[in-house]
């Protein structure tokens, strides 16, 4: 009721369910109200004054333990050899509860055998923001794993998952050398290919900026150009195209991350949040409750928006101008705050 109170207006979203259905779902209007109030609310909107809710939204309560209990393999910080997974740390969803399974599985597992824990980093993929998320800030509603939680979104795909985890995988004894063999001989047809399309040339077009062009695809390119030395799987044509197509947006989410690094070094020491321009009500509420070190552990807070991250450093480089500051962001004798780990 109360949490868009900051808000003027609300976007709802019309969905239809399947290609094979004339159900729809309204996407934005989250209810666990009884089913005639919940008819009430739905005839409220325009154009749906007579619209039949054919299954009543609902809520699931279930208990909890506070996730920042655990570190990042998932273990007690106070019972050792204690490791939990699922619904239980307060997340909602079948990937989530598999990823943390398997996560907790592995080093249950480790523990037992007297091994080194291990986990997934944040910027390694969609598991370490999930994990990073639930252990350093806990939660306060139930946890889903939105790819808007996750900076480095363009650069955790699906097509790139088994090269960015499977070496990972083969260190923790969960995949064997001959299938990481495999994947990296797969990269590297991957890599070959895609340094080709950039060199050879159809009529002065490289291959490259020809397969960038609507309708083109790599079947047609290489019968113009040639094809690869070696033969590619689907697969990893798919990923050549995505790797081509999609080259100026993925360098641009790596620049900008590069740029974010500097974040850490940016402390929020004696910012007051309530005096922040144009900063959300629930962005100043997150803040003051985590009170993080600097502008990198405000932006992973729950809540901050990447408008609220703006607002900050438009405050700090203010604040920064006011006090005569050199090019490195810091007031004469203020020191760094340390990063977040």
């Amino acid at each position: 009721m109360v949490r868009f109170a900051d808000k003027d207006h609300h976007l709802l979203f019309v969905e239809p369910d399947g290609v094979n259905t004339s159900e729809l779902y309204l996407q934005g209007l989250s209810s666990s109200m009884p089913p005639h109030i919940q008819d009430e609310m739905i005839r409220t909107l325009p154009g749906f004054e007579r619209a039949m809710i054919h299954r009543y939204a609902y809520a699931v309560e279930y208990d909890a333990i506070d996730p920042a209990q655990l570190d990042v393999t998932l273990m007690s910080r106070r019972l050792a050899g204690l490791f939990s997974a699922g619904q239980i740390n307060g997340t909602s969803g079948y990937e989530e509860a598999a990823a943390q399974g398997f996560v907790a599985g592995v080093n249950a597992a480790r523990h037992a055998a007297g091994m080194e824990r291990v986990t997934v980093r944040r910027d390694q993929g969609y598991i370490g923001v999930m994990l990073d998320d639930l252990v350093r800030w806990g939660i306060e509603e139930p946890y889903r794993m939105l790819t808007s939680r996750n900076e480095y979104r363009l650069l955790h795909r699906q097509d790139n998952a088994n090269e960015r985890l499977m070496t990972l995988g083969h260190a923790w004894g969960t995949v064997d050398a001959a299938a990481l063999a495999r994947q990296q001989r797969s990269e590297e047809r991957v890599r070959r290919e895609v340094e080709r399309l950039g060199r050879v040339r159809h009529q002065g077009d490289l291959a490259a900026t020809m397969l960038v062009r609507p309708g083109a695809d790599y079947a047609g390119v290489t019968a113009l150009v040639g094809p690869a030395a070696e033969p590619l799987s689907r697969e990893e044509v798919a990923k050549v195209e995505t790797l081509i197509r999609y080259a100026a947006y993925i360098e641009r989410a790596r620049k900008q991350l590069e740029g974010r690094a500097a974040y850490e070094r940016m402390s929020l020491a004696g910012v007051d949040f309530d005096r922040v321009p144009s900063l959300s009500k629930e962005g100043a509420e997150a803040l003051k409750r985590a009170k993080p070190s600097s502008l990198g552990a405000a932006q992973r807070l729950r809540g901050v928006r990447d408008s609220d991250v703006t607002a900050l450093l438009v405050h700090l480089k203010t604040r920064a101008g006011r006090a005569g500051v050199g090019a490195g962001g810091m007031a004469a004798g203020e020191a760094a705050a340390p990063a977040e780990p």
